[in-house]
């Protein structure tokens, strides 16, 4: 169970940079600073 689980966010954490980095190639512009904006 916990083996799967940490299998899981290593899978979501990858795929979040994955994002991550098409984000920053089409908007020029890094996912953190979006995030610290959103979240304000």
């Amino acid at each position: 169970m916990n083996n799967r689980h940490r299998r899981v966010t290593k899978l979501r954490k990858q795929e979040l940079n994955v994002l991550k980095t098409k984000f920053e190639k089409e908007y020029g512009i890094s996912a953190e600073e979006t995030y610290k904006v959103a979240s304000q």
